[in-house]
């Protein structure tokens, strides 16, 4: 269900976009006043008949100290007293942001399903220098919109931005169906990189049925600054993870930059053999041309983690590898990767195909060399794993460590940390109200934030639990 779940949002957002810039006419300086100065989230279900599609989806800790939630219903920034809200009206793109980004710079960048968004910390107020300034992406016909049934304008889902990166040089990178765009962070002006041209001309020898029916799937960047770009392929050819030399991100021919005469034939020969000697085709030893890359981790030593819809797989640099075989974590589908501070790896996993997922598994590499140990653990619901409420699925969302080296798991079941055996789930008599959790966020002081669905917000101190919603039901 898994595959077919994600193959489908990728078909979703399989475009090939223009842009334009947003013209910032109109775009205000200070938020909504209705929404400005609230110490807690409203939760809107009294106004809708499909209250579970509000939810606090991520969280960001910024630099200054505040945290930024992306919902449902806008941006929240919470300053440590008073949330902010941020919609359209605002600025933005979109009321749902798909993932957020702050810049060395200091700059937040939000991805929507219309396009990036930088907001400026720095603007002021009244001097004609909007917070928000956008770049709307539109497909190559001029038609970026859908009306729904009132006439209205939506974005479509097809312009979806679904992960930013920064690169050593400050640009930002994102993708969106089978290309990646860079802006310089600067002049907000965004280009059509190479990349994708380059993965179609890869595409061309597989002689698909459907040339579309791939995309990029993710983008990830090492520490030494080189970008992974993971693929994904619905009806042929396999699905592999390219690497984008880190000193190769400015050359003009990734850029599209170069002065190469593209009509003459040895001039395109030199600017694509440029372009094609930028990348390593990073592939597995096995022959499985149809893994679904999710997730990726790097880990202190340089060893670089996978996750997958067949487990786990480990990057040294030269050689990718399955990680486990013919066992419980190399058929799961692993969407969330994690190291604590002591070293140990934890893979959370996603829904699967009978719709359920297999709980966390914990490998402790200190733990294979003591003999009789076993260095894979799998926890579940059954040892205390996110067991609040009525959901008990054993998906995992996210994963965090808070200041006294507790691990936090959430998931469908709330959220539980590990006391070094098995896991403890929050319940109702810690004021947890048995919601599904999406998203953790630690603060500048070492709280964890909590949010769920029906728009619900919780902070933990270490002692005691505070809901920052109104109206929170329980289920």
């Amino acid at each position: 269900m898994f595959k077919l779940t994600f193959l489908l949002l990728l078909l979703t957002v399989f475009a090939s976009p223009f842009y334009c810039q947003n013209k910032p006419s109109k775009i205000n300086s200070t938020p909504s006043q209705n929404n400005d100065g609230k110490s807690k989230l409203l939760n809107p279900e009294a106004k809708t008949p499909f209250p579970y599609n509000h939810s606090v989806d991520k969280g960001l800790p910024d630099k200054s100290g505040n945290l930024w939630f992306a919902t449902s219903e806008g941006i929240y920034r919470y300053d440590g007293k008073l949330f902010t809200k941020y919609q359209v009206m605002d600025g933005l793109l979109a009321d749902h942001v798909a993932c957020m980004l702050q810049d060395k710079a200091g700059n937040i960048w939000f991805g929507a399903r219309c396009g990036i968004v930088r907001y400026s910390p720095f603007a002021v107020t009244g001097s004609g220098s909007p917070l928000f300034t956008g770049v709307k992406m539109r497909e190559a016909n001029g038609n970026g919109f859908l009306a729904d049934v009132k006439g209205n304008d939506v974005p479509d889902a097809k312009n979806t931005v679904t992960q930013m990166i920064e690169d050593p040089h400050g640009a930002i990178w994102f993708c969106v169906g089978f290309n990646l765009y860079r802006t310089d962070g600067k002049s907000l002006a965004a280009i059509t990189t190479a990349v994708g041209d380059y993965l179609k001309s890869e595409r061309a020898q597989y002689h698909c049925t459907y040339p579309d029916d791939f995309g990029i799937a993710g983008i990830y960047q090492d520490k030494q600054g080189n970008i992974l770009i993971s693929t994904i392929a619905c009806s042929c050819g396999p699905n592999v993870i390219y690497r984008l030399d880190g000193s190769r991100t400015n050359h003009p021919c990734i850029l599209n930059s170069c002065k190469h005469d593209l009509h003459n034939p040895q001039e395109l020969a030199a600017h694509n053999k440029e372009i094609a000697s930028s990348f390593s085709k990073i592939s597995n030893e096995e022959g499985n041309t149809k893994i679904a890359f999710t997730t990726v981790l790097e880990d202190k030593s340089g060893t670089i983690w996978i996750g997958s819809d067949s487990g786990v797989y480990r990057y040294d640099g030269m050689h990718l590898t399955h990680f486990t075989k013919g066992d419980l974590l190399s058929k799961s589908v692993v969407n969330n990767i994690y190291e604590d501070k002591k070293g140990n790896i934890w893979f959370g996993t996603a829904e699967s195909a009978d719709f359920k997922g297999n709980g966390v598994f914990l490998y402790e590499p200190s733990a294979s060399a003591k003999p009789g140990s076993s260095s894979i653990t799998q926890f579940t619901t059954k040892d205390g794993l996110c067991n609040n409420g009525p959901f008990k699925s054993n998906i995992v969302s996210s994963i965090a460590e808070d200041n006294m080296g507790k691990l936090w798991i959430s998931g469908d079941g709330g959220v539980s940390y590990y006391n070094g055996k098995g896991f403890t789930s929050l319940t109702k008599k810690d004021g947890f109200t048995n919601q599904p959790v999406k998203c953790m966020a630690k603060d500048k002081v070492g709280n964890l934030w909590f949010g769920t669905w029906l728009l619900g917000l919780y902070r933990y101190d270490g002692i005691s639990l505070i809901c920052f919603t109104e109206n929170m039901p329980e289920l």
